[in-house]
């Protein structure tokens, strides 16, 4: 609750302190969390350079190691970033079951996805190893699919394709990792047709059994508009214009109907969408983003008055 010129002079001190109290790690990763949520410059630096070498004293220590790896994946240059990339996977090795240490080193190459190709493959096979052993874990798997997501026409895409379509099957109810999932499959330099068909498939289905779903039938609409073919995404239009009939709050799936009904709709869907969208917002005026899938509708396909 303190101010930022509060935290700042907290942070100086504890610098300060530290340097005294040199094995204090708990002090010394409540500082570091501190400093990712509100250092300055100068202060993040600083915390760089003094914890670099104090891990290396330390390598046991996680509580450190946990925080350090976040900073380092948000502010670290890319010496600081290759280091760590290479250090935490030895790290990892040897203490295979820190999920958070894990998960912090696969945001490092979500943030930084141009590292050395050769460290996002050991880090991908890495980390395929431990769900091998730990598939329930639904943390580390979104962590390796968001680690992935900006490596276009990548091999372990296409692989994570299919390890995360077989989780799916078996823990349906977990949303996050199934927009993921339709998002890195609407990449078709990655995925196959068949992978494709496949996300089609299993998404219609989880649809069909969780008709209250908002947030997996946005994604799938999204999934619709990048990879359905004319008479798939016409189809979805009228089925998800008679959903949005029954379900009247979801201002997720306005904005996605609307937009796939600019890009893939028949001269009578975007009438009736404009329509209805017209009427939805005056009971909704805040929806800012539905607003914004509206405009484009109307700028696209409206009459002049």
């Amino acid at each position: 609750h303190g101010t930022a010129s509060q935290k700042h002079d907290w942070i100086d001190r504890t610098a300060e302190w530290l340097e005294h109290h040199i094995q204090d790690n708990y002090v010394r990763s409540t500082y570091l969390e501190l400093i990712f949520s509100d250092g300055d410059a100068e202060q993040i630096e600083r915390s760089v350079q003094l914890t670099k070498y104090w891990i290396i004293d330390n390598p046991d220590d996680i509580f450190v190691r946990r925080p350090y790896t976040k900073i380092i994946a948000k502010y670290g240059d890319y010496g600081d970033r290759y280091e760590l990339a290479a250090n935490t996977e030895a790290w990892l090795r040897v203490n295979p079951n820190d999920d958070y240490v894990r998960t912090a080193y696969l945001w490092l190459f979500e943030r930084y996805p141009y590292l050395p190709e050769s460290l996002h493959n050991s880090a991908f096979e890495l980390t395929l190893d431990y769900l091998g052993t730990q598939m329930g874990n639904p943390h580390v798997l979104q962590a390796l699919l968001q680690s992935v997501m900006m490596l276009r026409g990548s091999r372990m895409k296409s692989v994570l394709i299919d390890i995360t379509r077989s989780y799916l099957l078996e823990h349906p109810q977990e949303i996050r990792i199934w927009t993921t999932y339709l998002e890195i499959v609407s990449d078709n330099t990655s995925s196959s047709p068949d992978q494709i068909t496949e996300a089609f498939h299993i998404t219609a289905t989880f649809l069909e059994q969780n008709p209250e779903d908002q947030f997996v039938r946005s994604a799938y609409l999204r999934f619709m508009r990048n990879c359905g073919v004319a008479g798939q995404q016409i189809e979805e239009i009228n089925r998800t214009a008679a959903w949005l009939d029954q379900v009247h709050d979801s201002g997720r799936v306005w904005s996605t109907y609307l937009d796939l009904t600019s890009s893939a709709g028949t001269p009578e869907q975007w009438e009736r969408a404009m329509d209805r969208a017209q009427e939805w917002l005056i009971s909704h005026p805040n929806e800012t983003y539905v607003w914004k899938s509206y405009i484009r509708l109307v700028k696209k396909f409206g009459s002049l008055k």
